[in-house]
């Protein structure tokens, strides 16, 4: 089973999509007393959100993930089309304000493709 990371307003790139960006957090993670939730894959249509970033280390080798196909095949038509894929190496391994600039980088390129 594929387990995915749905990240709430208290975590550090939760809060660039939150409060910097103003997206709107899906309301299955607006309890922050957690950063982040771990859900299987197939519990990902209560998830709700606007748009959805799925971190990969595929993109460096411009495949497409197992986990990425479960998540391509749980959303609908609509929903796929907010669908991003996104390096996961900056999202999680990049702090401070270069790492946040990254972070909003790869999210205005995802929002202007």
């Amino acid at each position: 089973m594929s387990l995915i990371r749905v990240h709430s307003p208290s975590h550090r790139t939760g809060a660039v999509l939150y409060r910097d960006l103003g997206l709107p957090a899906p309301l299955f993670v607006a309890d922050t007393s957690d950063t982040a939730y771990h859900i299987s894959v197939d519990r990902l249509p209560v998830v709700h959100a606007s748009h959805y970033f799925l971190l990969s280390n595929e993109l460096i080798q411009d495949g497409i993930s197992a986990t990425e196909q479960c998540v391509w095949g749980m959303l609908d038509e609509g929903e796929r089309q907010h669908l991003y894929s996104v390096d996961a190496a900056t999202w999680i391994g990049c702090y401070g304000p270069t790492g946040i600039n990254g972070i909003v980088d790869q999210i205005a390129q995802a929002f202007l493709a």
